[in-house]
């Protein structure tokens, strides 16, 4: 459902089938092609961890993200539309309410981030603010 290159690595939120009234099963990853992935999340055998989805209007421009918890960071997986920035896509690591830091996709990201989307796939509001 979403998916970029930034630098060397690649970003990628993938979806599994939606089980009855349950919420589409999403998995986080990253790495470099070619290397052993740095991060799936959550990892083969993990229970499925609680994904939480977020839209925002702004007097320029718009933006969705889905974010998830794994103590002690939150990391947000977004696609934002910004008056006189065009597209901005990545994902942002968080501790404590403060960015530790940003990866920005290097072209267009392949997203399906949106309230459709998010309402189709049953996955939940959350109750975070965010901003690129």
């Amino acid at each position: 459902m979403f998916a970029c290159r930034s630098g060397a690595k690649h970003i990628a939120l993938c979806e599994g089938p939606a089980g009855g009234e349950r919420p589409t099963a999403l998995q986080y990853r990253i790495g470099k092609p070619g290397a052993p992935t740095e991060m799936v999340y959550p990892a083969p055998g993990e229970s499925s961890p609680a994904f939480a989805t977020g839209v925002v209007t702004l007097a320029g421009g718009s933006g969705a993200w889905v974010e998830f918890t794994r103590p002690p960071y939150r990391y947000v997986v977004f696609s934002f539309w910004l008056q006189g920035r065009g597209e901005t896509a990545g994902v942002a690591v968080e501790q404590g309410g403060k960015r530790l830091a940003t990866l920005h996709c290097d072209a267009s990201a392949r997203s399906e981030l949106g309230p459709d989307y998010f309402g189709a796939a049953r996955l939940p509001a959350s109750n975070a603010d965010f901003l690129p």
